[in-house]
């Protein structure tokens, strides 16, 4: 009978910042892992009589960051309201300036 082994090499966690205005909740979503179809763990192959120790195994976690279609696609009207009135804020100084020289 003929064994290999697999040993990890590195492991990724793939975590998002979510923020529910409506219930005024926040918290880190698990997403899955970094590397090729979406695994955890990177494996490499173990030599037979080899030792290895797992002192430097490396650990990261990445925070998905979303693309411009990604943000437009969550369309909140408390967002559109955010973005009005900072657009009434910036054109009220700019109105103001003039009056003010």
């Amino acid at each position: 009978m003929c064994y290999r082994y697999q040993l990890a090499q590195a492991i990724c966690i793939l975590i998002d910042f979510s923020v529910d205005i409506d219930s005024s909740t926040y918290g880190w979503e698990y997403l899955g892992g970094c590397f090729p179809d979406n695994k955890v763990v990177k494996y490499m192959p173990g030599v037979t009589g080899q030792e290895y120790d797992f002192d430097n195994i490396h650990i990261t976690v990445r925070e998905y960051r979303k693309s411009l279609a990604d943000r437009i696609g969550e369309f909140t009207l408390s967002g559109l309201f955010s973005v009005l009135s900072k657009l009434c804020l910036i054109g009220a100084i700019v109105c103001a300036v003039p009056f003010t020289i």
